[in-house]
């Protein structure tokens, strides 16, 4: 009788080291490029640019806590080129008045989206991943403009806190190390850039790849 409970317990504790051991092995680090477009939200940025929206690109990293949950890190680029509106302003009545807008000279705007925070994923089936995330947002932007009369004006700012949220659905293919999915993320940022108070954030719309470094669960 002592041998049969030995023998179980033994049965029962080498199963749980298994099933440990196999949880271990399938959390794994993964790194990601992606791009696509971002509507950012600062005001009268269309005016400039001619559109809210531009194109993005980047990486991301994710650092296992469990099968599920990550440590999760994106860098995007939005650059945009456009065309400064001159404004000419007269006096009426002993006031400023505008009397008109044209536009002319060069505008270049690059904004550094940094984002950090946590992601936690769904496994819906084998195939397929749904990542939900969220955290905090760093940003750091350069707005240069030249104007048609010669003056020119440098606009810059880094550290402006924010939030982001957002959620990723990624295609598996088996026991392959890479995955592919789009991303929809909304960034909201307050700051004040020299004269600009303002959102710099937007929505991130984004499509990409991710390498797995080594086996992770994926059901």
């Amino acid at each position: 009788m002592l041998k049969k409970i030995l023998f179980t317990l033994f049965t029962v504790l080498s199963l749980q080291q298994c099933i440990y051991s196999q949880t271990e092995v399938a959390k794994s680090l993964f790194i990601s490029a992606h791009s696509g477009g971002l509507i950012t939200s600062l005001e009268d940025f269309d005016k400039t640019y001619d559109s809210q929206a531009g194109f993005v690109y980047g990486i991301g990293l994710g650092i296992p806590f469990t099968t599920r949950s990550y440590l999760y890190g994106k860098a995007t680029l939005f650059a945009k080129n456009g065309t400064p509106v001159n404004k000419t302003y007269g006096i009426e009545n002993g006031k400023f008045v505008l009397i008109s807008e044209t536009k002319g000279g060069t505008a270049k705007f690059t904004e550094w989206i940094f984002n950090a925070g946590y992601m936690y994923n769904f496994f819906l089936s084998p195939d397929w991943t749904l990542g939900i995330n969220g955290g905090i947002s760093i940003l750091k932007m350069k707005e240069e403009k030249k104007y048609i009369d010669g003056i020119s004006t440098t606009s810059d700012g880094t550290g402006l806190f924010g939030f982001f949220a957002g959620a990723a659905l990624e295609k598996n293919f088996g026991k392959s190390p890479f995955s592919v999915f789009v991303e929809i993320q909304f960034n909201v940022s307050r700051g004040d850039v020299l004269q600009y108070v303002g959102d710099y954030g937007g929505v991130n719309i984004n499509a990409g790849a991710r390498y797995y470094l080594k086996a992770r669960r994926l059901e």
